[in-house]
């Protein structure tokens, strides 16, 4: 699903990517020239995961993507998650999300 790229910090290179990252977590709405903001990439992300929740009710599903998105969709789930969760994940890593409507959502590390 092409909704589940990476997100495009800068359409040009950032002299400090770390730095960039940082502020996109700490400025959700902000974007480089160019770029997508955390909030545009976390919608983007968060209706593909919606629309697969809806056509396939009751099911497991298995979606792979890119950290920053990673991140941004678990957030969507848990406002706790932030640049330092982002920060502490290891290539690759694996995450349960349980999204249950009568039940509150469960995330949950499986392997890094």
């Amino acid at each position: 699903m092409h909704d589940l790229r990476e997100r495009e910090l800068s359409r040009s290179p950032v002299p400090d990517f770390l730095e960039a990252i940082r502020h996109a977590w700490t400025h959700p709405y902000a974007a480089l020239p160019g770029g997508e903001s955390n909030r545009a990439a976390q919608r983007r992300g968060i209706a593909v995961i919606e629309a697969l929740v809806h056509r396939h009710p009751h099911e497991q599903i298995v979606v792979a993507t890119h950290g920053n998105l990673l991140a941004l969709i678990l957030q969507h789930y848990d406002q706790s998650i932030g640049f330092a969760f982002w920060e502490a994940l290891t290539m690759p890593d694996v995450y349960q999300l349980k999204i249950d409507q009568a039940q509150p959502t469960v995330i949950q590390r499986l392997w890094s």
